[in-house]
């Protein structure tokens, strides 16, 4: 279920920004955009790295 509402978010956002991988510079860049107004997906590879960021109301596929 968390994986459809998540794609249906992804689908209507416009002007986004796509961090490609989870690891400690994105984890960085992640932090900087989570208390902005700018949408962003994370792309990345780790199922479980991507369940802790659906936690966190961050939109990321795999």
């Amino acid at each position: 279920m968390k994986e459809k509402e998540n794609e249906s978010r992804i689908n209507e956002l416009k002007n986004h920004y796509i961090v490609c991988g989870a690891g400690e510079v994105g984890l960085t860049v992640i932090n900087c955009f989570r208390y902005s107004s700018v949408e962003i997906v994370v792309v990345e590879e780790n199922e479980k790295r991507v369940e802790e960021l659906y936690k966190l109301g961050i939109l990321a596929v795999i």
